[in-house]
């Protein structure tokens, strides 16, 4: 009798049936998911690169204030007086100098102070103490001082503002 009821094709085709519809459901919520994670993973990005615009707003409302910018006339090394009033933390401060030697010829500097100016702080930077220069054209030893066409100062945190700055010579 038990033989018989194993062999009832009535009773297989339910089982079937059933097994059948959780397989679907399954393979359907298999692909609902795959799609979600993907749409949400779009969504993510989106939003990521909006924030990413909408940090340079911070930026714009940047207070950095160059204090004293000066030129030593026998060094020909430069000093920084920077003043942090925004809550931006300042780093990788990026300066070029360019002008003329004193032959006429053009002199390039760039390169990075490596100093870090926290929200609130102020910082003294020296060409000759904390710059790591990472390009240069001419002998920059040479430059003439009163043909000085550019100091200009960037940073890592807001890489859009420049500082053109105007500088004295002692």
């Amino acid at each position: 009798m038990c033989v018989k009821l194993f062999m009832n094709k009535k009773a297989l085709s339910p089982i079937i049936g059933v097994i059948l519809i959780i397989l679907v459901a399954v393979i359907l919520i298999t692909m609902f998911l795959i799609w979600s994670k993907d749409y949400y993973n779009n969504q993510l990005n989106n939003n990521t690169e909006q924030l990413k615009k909408a940090t340079n707003i911070e930026c714009a409302n940047s207070k950095l204030k160059i204090d004293s910018c000066v030129f030593d006339s026998d060094t020909k090394q430069l000093s920084l007086l920077l003043i942090n009033d925004s809550e931006i933390r300042y780093f990788d401060l990026t300066l070029t100098v360019e002008g003329q030697d004193i032959y006429g010829e053009k002199i390039r500097l760039y390169g990075v102070f490596k100093e870090v100016l926290a929200p609130g702080d102020s910082i003294y930077l020296f060409t000759d103490q904390n710059f790591i220069i990472l390009d240069s054209f001419g002998v920059y030893e040479d430059i003439d001082l009163t043909k000085i066409s550019l100091v200009n100062l960037t940073s890592g945190a807001c890489r859009q503002q420049n500082y053109v700055l105007t500088c004295s010579v002692n």
